[in-house]
């Protein structure tokens, strides 16, 4: 159920359009072996994006896969389905943008301006589409258990929901834990500079006032200096690699498949460092 009233801009318009990028024409122009690199690393590209809905909000990776399997059917058999369970054609668009924007954001947050976006649609609306999809026939025990998780947050909107941020600044994010504050992230980024901790792939979880946990995501754990726990300024962090390994695994594999078929040795190079780091987080 909404609680208060969303703002305009937290409504995606039915009339937004969804932009095709064509390659029929370029695609045949490129090399086999450089198709087979661009191919790589587009996986690699999408594979790693599924860590970002881990990053904006606790719905958003059960909300990414929901929406994933309902229209892995297709969108006219799934429309047909709609219409049938009393979907009225406008209905059914703001199903549409919702999803497309939710997959485009990765989550239910914009990526410009960290907004929450909710659906249009009726909760009653869009869990009759799901309970007519192909992939509730197969799955209906697990969709019906992420429905029950998410729908009480869906439609959310109001402080703390309304942005992606600290909660101590009436904001909401799962990038950092419930309870860590702006100023604690500060300074735990002094932290990360000493000791040369890349803060763009980790997350920070605070323990309790003296101790945190600073995950860094990566395929493989240990093999780095820094992984222990340290004491720092009279707090314990615990450093740990290894976060999203089976995601950044196949990141990585795909990256070297790249290496295979790049073609200079400045590409050759950055695939080497790039696998490197997504192994160990370094």
């Amino acid at each position: 159920m909404t609680e208060g009233v969303p703002d305009k801009d937290q409504i995606i318009p039915v009339d937004t359009s969804v932009h095709f990028i064509d390659c029929s024409d370029a695609w045949p122009l490129l090399t086999k072996e450089e198709q087979l690199y661009a191919y790589h690393f587009t996986r690699a590209s999408w594979e790693g994006a599924k860590i970002c809905a881990f990053q904006r909000s606790y719905e958003s990776p059960a909300l990414v896969v929901l929406l994933r399997a309902i229209f892995a059917e297709g969108h006219e058999s799934l429309k047909k389905k709609a219409l049938s369970q009393g979907l009225s054609e406008t209905e059914w668009s703001q199903l549409v943008v919702y999803s497309a924007a939710t997959l485009q954001n990765i989550g239910n947050y914009k990526s410009f301006g960290d907004k929450k976006f909710i659906p249009e649609l009726s909760p009653d609306k869009f869990l009759a589409v799901v309970k007519a999809s192909e992939a509730y026939k197969k799955y209906q025990g697990p969709i019906n258990d992420i429905w029950k998780a998410i729908e009480p947050v869906l439609y959310r909107v109001g402080a703390p929901f309304n942005v992606l941020g600290f909660s101590n600044e009436n904001g909401l994010t799962t990038y950092y834990s419930a309870k860590v504050a702006k100023w604690e992230a500060a300074k735990l980024k002094e932290f990360q500079e000493e000791t040369k901790i890349s803060p763009l792939n980790t997350r920070l979880i605070k323990l309790n006032d003296t101790t945190y946990w600073l995950r860094i995501a990566s395929a493989e754990k240990g093999n780095l200096p820094y992984v222990k726990t340290h004491e720092w300024q009279g707090l314990k962090i615990v450093v740990e690699n290894g976060e999203f390994a089976q995601i950044m695994k196949r990141v990585a594999d795909h990256l070297s498949e790249c290496l295979k078929y790049a073609d200079n040795e400045n590409k050759k190079e950055m695939m080497k460092e790039y696998v490197e780091h997504f192994k160990y987080g370094e």
